[in-house]
């Protein structure tokens, strides 16, 4: 999907751009800038660590299907799915359970590129924020007070925090 990612930038003609991505979204960006660092002015990866729910993929994808949620987190995540008019679950399910190669610390070393990574101080979905910051020379990690997975993004501290280190020169 990091391809994809590209595929829009050219289609926009942009040579470069900043990243903001969520969950799934940050995984996507975090491939992107392993991917084409050069397309990367700075990314904002939130709901990112180097462990989480991508290890309950198969659970989570069956839920999406119609099969009954058997973890705490398949559930959440049908929950929060199903919750939204439009969301096509099976095109989720699909995503959830695409390839997502392991990371790489050689690359993760390499990248040049801004990033921060902010997490939920309570997110109960990813794990590992702190090691993955460790591993990319040029991050650094925002926790947000009081936040789990989904409270993460609608939450002021998350907004500033995003906000204050795109524009920053």
């Amino acid at each position: 999907m990091a391809a994809d990612v590209r595929s829009l930038l050219d289609q926009l003609e942009l040579r470069t751009a900043d990243y903001l991505g969520f969950s799934m979204g940050a995984r996507i960006g975090l491939q992107a800038v392993l991917d084409f660092p050069e397309r990367w002015q700075k990314a904002v990866l939130a709901g990112l660590g180097t462990r989480g729910a991508i290890d309950q993929a198969a659970s989570i994808a069956r839920a999406f299907r119609g099969g009954s949620p058997d973890t705490e987190v398949a559930e959440s995540f049908f929950k929060f799915a199903s919750g939204h008019r439009g969301n096509d679950l099976e095109a989720l399910a699909a995503c959830i359970e695409g390839p997502s190669p392991p990371l790489d610390r050689v690359r993760l070393a390499a990248i040049t590129t801004p990033i921060l990574v902010v997490v939920g101080e309570r997110d109960e979905l990813v794990s590992g924020a702190e090691e993955l910051v460790e591993e990319i020379p040029t991050s650094r990690l925002v926790r947000v007070p009081g936040r789990d997975h989904l409270g993460t993004v609608p939450a002021r501290e998350f907004k500033e925090a995003a906000l204050a280190f795109l524009d920053a020169v």
